[in-house]
């Protein structure tokens, strides 16, 4: 027993674990702000849940990156829309957009480079409103297979003749996303 046991410490890990690193931030709840002709700098909407973003996940994982969103309340019959502006360390930016209008079962998501739309077949968004997340696969080749990432991310939706939104990664409206810090691949 005890050589078959020193066999296996020597031997070391039998599989290897891929690991990501990560960013995991709590968003402030009723952080949301209203936008419209009125407000063109925003004002804050503290009773509006959807698309009060709660918890972020981005991960930079060794085939690709991941973006996971939890909203206070993410209602199924709203027209959506979602950001991610991606540095990348060979000085590439990209940006993935994602539109989502339930009332004609669509769901547009793309990917942009400088030059125009990056092909990217294996792109994907899932969006679960029993548990209120939003999860976005972005395969790293579609990024140029960076060592690191910097992302911002953002949601929107229209209501009313309002815009409201959301900063993932901060508290209070800005223009401006806020970014991660480097997520080297893992």
């Amino acid at each position: 027993m005890a050589t078959c046991l020193a066999v296996l410490l020597l031997a070391g890990p039998i599989a290897s674990t891929a690991r990501a690193d990560q960013v995991v931030r709590g968003d402030a709840r009723h952080d949301v702000v209203r936008f419209d002709e009125n407000h063109p700098d925003g004002v804050p909407a503290r009773t509006v849940h959807d698309p009060d973003v709660i918890r972020t996940r981005i991960a930079h994982k060794p085939h690709q990156l991941v973006i996971r969103l939890t909203f206070a309340e993410l209602e199924r019959h709203r027209l959506r829309f979602q950001l991610a502006q991606i540095a990348t360390s060979g000085g590439g930016q990209r940006l993935f957009i994602a539109f989502v209008v339930p009332s004609q079962d669509l769901d547009i998501v793309t990917l942009k480079g400088p030059d125009g739309r990056v092909r990217c077949p294996r792109l994907a968004q899932t969006i679960n409103y029993r548990k209120d997340y939003l999860r976005v696969t972005i395969p790293r080749t579609c990024l140029g297979v960076p060592r690191w990432v910097k992302v911002g991310v953002g949601v929107s939706r229209w209501a009313h003749g309002h815009q409201y939104a959301d900063d993932a990664l901060q508290s209070g409206g800005e223009h401006r996303l806020q970014r991660t810090r480097r997520l080297y691949v893992g």
